[in-house]
């Protein structure tokens, strides 16, 4: 019998929050979709279904990344140099 109970892969959690709201936000959102994908994966969901995720995913690392001046001049990043 197979698995399908593959819960989280990655948990949202303190240990990988940034501290700054906007971006913290986003950071989740992502890591739901990358969840999501491998659950998707895992039950074998179809190439439909994982496209139309990956395309989602695609949509919001462009919105990140198109974001990351505006968050770049609204916040002090030198605090998070250890994190990185």
């Amino acid at each position: 019998m197979e698995n399908t109970d593959v819960g989280s892969y990655i948990k949202w959690g303190k240990k990988i929050e940034i501290g700054i709201p906007a971006i913290d936000e986003e950071h989740k959102r992502l890591v739901s979709l990358c969840n999501e994908l491998r659950e998707g994966i895992m039950q074998s969901k179809g190439a439909g279904w994982s496209a139309s995720l990956i395309a989602a995913l695609h949509v919001c690392t462009d919105y990140v990344q198109t974001q990351k001046p505006n968050w770049n001049q609204k916040n002090d990043f030198a605090k998070l140099h250890y994190i990185l």
